[in-house]
């Protein structure tokens, strides 16, 4: 059970979707200044990228191939 539902293409389009709301829609810039504006502290630039192209690519990846191996069978 775990095995068919942890790891789903729904979750993973949740995921991308929530990614991409972040990053692109509302702006890794407006995230880094509420949260230095809260905490004091600034995001580094590594985290914006990863965040803004990194992490969405590797999401869409397996999400693809998530999509590929539920319809293969």
């Amino acid at each position: 059970m775990f095995d068919d539902y942890s790891g789903s293409i729904q979750l993973f389009f949740v995921v991308l979707m929530e990614l991409i709301l972040i990053s692109w829609i509302f702006g890794i810039d407006n995230l880094a200044t509420l949260m230095e504006a809260r905490t004091g502290e600034k995001m580094p630039a590594f985290v914006k990228i990863f965040i803004k192209y990194v992490i969405p690519a590797f999401i869409f990846v397996v999400f693809i191939l998530a999509w590929i191996n539920e319809f293969s069978a």
